[in-house]
């Protein structure tokens, strides 16, 4: 009798400790992944930062020559207006840039400056030579930003193709041996 009671709080003292450990790693692997979409995210949102900052010094570069070719006309006040909060100042540098700017330059600017249908905005871009409107996955655009002319962008986005790439299962040890390693759990 008392050798079997023994056994019985032996084995539920057994379950519990299982169960608990269940539970530790459980939460281990939420905590795991909780981690992984929060690092997802600040990569997303630096990747979007820098391609939002890339637009803006491109289009600065635009009017800058374009008020080289146009000595009269102040373009770096027209794209100060264009990026004003107020509508109708906005508006106000649309109409200024329809009235200085000569077809083709017109529409080409325009589409980059002018808020339109997506749909209108594909149909100028291929007059001038850009491929048709395609829906692009995440790794396409990935592999479209790894080869862009600005140096800190194509790193960006290599970086996070790999991340993805490691954290896709790719290479499971070599992802997760590090993490190991930084809580002490791994091989010493």
């Amino acid at each position: 009798g008392g050798l079997a009671v023994e056994h019985a709080e032996h084995d539920a003292g057994d379950t519990e400790c299982g169960v608990q450990v269940l539970r530790d790693e459980r939460d281990g692997l939420e905590e795991f992944s909780d981690a992984l979409e929060r690092e997802e995210l600040a990569l997303q949102q630096l990747l979007e930062e820098l391609l939002v900052e890339q637009e803006a010094n491109v289009l600065e570069r635009l009017f800058r020559v374009l008020a080289l070719l146009n000595p009269g006309e102040d373009f770096l006040r027209l794209l100060r207006g264009l990026r004003s909060r107020r509508r109708e100042i906005r508006s106000s540098s649309i109409e200024l840039l329809n009235a200085v700017l000569l077809p083709p330059v017109r529409e080409a600017v325009l589409a980059l400056v002018d808020e339109r249908p997506e749909a209108e905005w594909w149909a100028i871009a291929a007059r001038y030579g850009l491929p048709p409107e395609r829906e692009l996955d995440r790794d396409q655009l990935l592999a479209i930003l790894t080869r862009a002319p600005n140096e800190m962008l194509r790193g960006l986005a290599a970086h996070y193709a790999q991340w993805l790439e490691r954290r896709s299962g790719a290479d499971q040890e070599a992802w997760i041996e590090p993490l190991l390693e930084e809580s002490g759990e791994g091989a010493a």
